[in-house]
């Protein structure tokens, strides 16, 4: 997920980029009838303007994750760049956070631990496409999570 909208910022990015009708910023007529504020935030200490909007949207993520930068800050920031574009970036924190709470889980929990090493043990065996090693990977995994379990085989 989080590659996904990356990804999606950086095509984005190279878009606004390429694009010479397009400027960054706000519409000086919507500035000018008071519908958008003149300046961002004071305190975002940057030039918003300045080279690969991508690069800038990393490092307002930076600050973001620091600490050093609101969330409505930040949200102001990546509207004032992308645009209509910029709310997939908005819960980034929210993603991230609950990515390294599985990685922790996974890294913590016994069970998983051992499916990690026997999924590895088995990917340095050479005879994984005999059924019998498939058969026998799959014993091992259910009398590690039990045989009532659901498993599921994933190749790739």
């Amino acid at each position: 997920m989080l590659f996904n909208r990356l990804e999606t910022m950086k095509e984005s990015a190279q878009e606004i980029s390429s694009s010479t009708s397009q400027v960054r910023g706000p519409s000086a007529v919507a500035t000018e009838l008071g519908l958008l504020p003149d300046r961002i935030d004071p305190d975002v200490d940057m030039d918003l303007n300045r080279g690969d909007p991508y690069v800038v949207m990393l490092e307002l993520i930076e600050k973001q994750f620091d600490g050093d930068m609101e969330l409505s800050t930040f949200e102001e920031c990546l509207r004032y760049i992308y645009g209509t574009k910029a709310y997939i970036m908005f819960t980034v924190d929210k993603l991230v956070q609950n990515m390294t709470k599985q990685m922790q889980l996974l890294v913590s929990d016994t069970k998983s631990n051992t499916l990690i090493n026997l999924f590895e043990d088995n990917k340095k065996r050479h005879d994984q496409s005999s059924v019998r090693s498939h058969i026998m990977y799959q014993l091992h995994a259910n009398s590690t999570i039990g045989y009532d379990e659901p498993t599921y085989r994933m190749d790739y």
